[in-house]
């Protein structure tokens, strides 16, 4: 089976058998673990074994009324050992993961990639992102800029990814990772690296298709140091005239309502860029536009109906300061002569 993964999230979720290379790469030290762990359950099962005194009576009538092999089976891997089923399930699967698709290198994407390169995987990735999975050492130093204090308890350590491990991927280029194809779009706006990854019908906008939680509205992630308007309506553009009716957010979830997205997508990017350009001309810090900010989002929230924790929500997934700190460097970049 294939896992393809956009770093915080899973994007295509067990979709084939699969038979490339790729997939079959040897994952020595994950092997021997879920051996050791599957060993283990034989042995608690075995000891857990015990004959009834008239064993041999209950041949002829073998299966106790209400009682099956089914259940049986269930209550040793799902109730007495649970825990150590479930952890050989997921280090089974880490083993069988060999492709990870990333639409881009922030954190919150790609932050885990490298472990997954340790494993056995292959990373694909954007070009202009690939120098910074080989040394992450720049990414994380902006990164850091913008989290502060909160950097460590917030994305740990990214080390760098063995080049045998990284493939960049070209824009249009298709990928036949064993029997599934999906095809890259290069999306730039939200950052230079970005890529939207094509499925057949679906296709997994990462963070250029925007910010959308349940029937809540679509806001647009705006983080430094990459954001550039033209470039992101252009993005949007393309995505509307892709043959692709679904789109997959990572944050969060499935829109089939593709049009309206993106025309809502595309009104809230440009009044939030209006809203910050007359901020930066007077040369406003961004301290004092931080809150102000904030207020003009949250009116927009309220006014769709949303609740108070629906509200705590949004700013968590996309906070205001960094969409700030994002627009104010756009407007920077965009008027600087």
């Amino acid at each position: 089976r294939l896992f393809v993964r956009d770093g915080g999230r899973w994007g295509f979720a067990q979709i084939h058998a699969m038979r490339a290379r790729v997939i079959t790469s040897p994952c020595f030290g994950s092997g021997k673990v879920i051996g050791a762990i599957l060993f283990l359950e034989l042995v608690l099962v075995y000891a857990t074994w015990s004959f009834a005194p008239d064993a041999s009576g209950l041949r002829l009538n073998p299966v106790p009324e209400g009682v099956d092999n089914t259940r049986a089976l269930g209550r040793i891997l799902y109730t007495d050992h649970v825990w150590l089923f479930q952890l050989s399930g997921l280090i089974l699967l880490v083993a069988m993961i060999g492709a990870i698709v990333l639409t881009h290198i922030h954190l919150d994407h790609a932050g885990a990639a490298w472990w997954f390169a340790r494993q056995g995987a292959t990373v694909y990735v954007h070009p202009k992102g690939l120098p910074h999975l080989m040394d992450p050492s720049k990414l994380m130093a902006s990164a850091r800029m913008i989290y502060q204090d909160q950097m460590d308890r917030l994305w740990g350590e990214m080390h760098p990814i063995d080049p045998d491990r990284l493939r960049q991927v070209n824009d249009d280029e298709e990928l036949l990772l064993g029997d599934v194809r999906v095809i890259a779009r290069h999306t730039p706006g939200h950052a230079v690296h970005h890529i939207a990854w094509q499925w057949e019908d679906c296709l997994f906008t990462g963070d250029v298709g925007g910010v959308k939680i349940g029937n809540g509205p679509v806001m647009p992630p705006c983080p430094p140091p990459d954001i550039h308007l033209p470039d992101w309506i252009q993005s949007i553009e393309r995505m509307r005239a892709l043959a692709a009716g679904k789109l997959y957010l990572t944050h969060f979830g499935l829109v089939t309502d593709k049009e309206g997205h993106l025309d809502e997508l595309t009104l809230r990017l440009n009044a939030w860029a209006e809203w910050m350009k007359p901020h930066y001309l007077a040369g406003t810090a961004a301290a004092i536009i931080t809150p102000a900010f904030q207020a003009y989002v949250r009116e927009d929230l309220v006014s769709h109906g949303l609740s108070e924790e629906t509200i705590d929500r949004y700013e968590a997934a996309n906070p205001a300061w960094m969409s700030v700190a994002g627009l104010l460097r756009y407007w920077k970049k965009a008027l600087t002569v």
